[in-house]
């Protein structure tokens, strides 16, 4: 049975190289069956939507953009842009001019968080997935977003 399912495994990932990607960017191409991306228009629906249900009792809506694996492994931006070497998550991510427009729109801040925790992507995801953040990460990310929130002057440092 193991041998089997090692032979299978073996043959799927020859067939479906991209299967175990939570997402593809918008360049790459794959033969199996995904589910389409969120489009841009969607996102201003859902992002209104929310404005709509905050307004109600007299809150805000922000973007912000949570770092991905990627971006935790590579350093920050800067360095990246410096050196050369910026990766797509850093630099021209999927939906991001959108979200700006949006945010710019309705005079809100865009709080990018993907250069809070930089050079520790191991330590700040969990070991079986790369994708969402351990509670290192999570608290990282919650510290630079309320700094973020203050520096911008959407709270009042009090407020920390």
């Amino acid at each position: 049975m193991v041998q089997n399912v090692a032979l299978y495994e073996l043959l799927r990932r020859q067939l479906y190289p991209l299967a175990l990607r939570p997402q593809l960017l918008p360049h790459e191409t794959s033969r199996e069956d995904r589910v389409e991306r969120v489009s841009i228009d969607e996102r201003r629906t859902v992002l209104n939507q929310m404005r709509e249900a905050a307004s109600a009792w007299g809150g805000e809506v922000s973007v912000g953009l949570l770092p991905l694996y990627a971006d935790l492994q590579r350093g920050s931006g800067a360095e990246q842009s410096a050196s050369g070497l910026a990766a797509v998550h850093l630099t021209s991510r999927p939906g991001l001019n959108a979200l700006a427009a949006w945010s710019a729109q309705h005079q809100r801040p865009v709080f990018d968080l993907r250069d809070c925790c930089a050079r520790g992507g191991k330590d700040r995801t969990f070991p079986f997935d790369h994708s969402h953040l351990n509670a290192l990460g999570s608290r990282e990310v919650g510290v630079a977003l309320s700094q973020a929130m203050v520096t911008s002057g959407v709270i009042p440092e009090q407020g920390l």
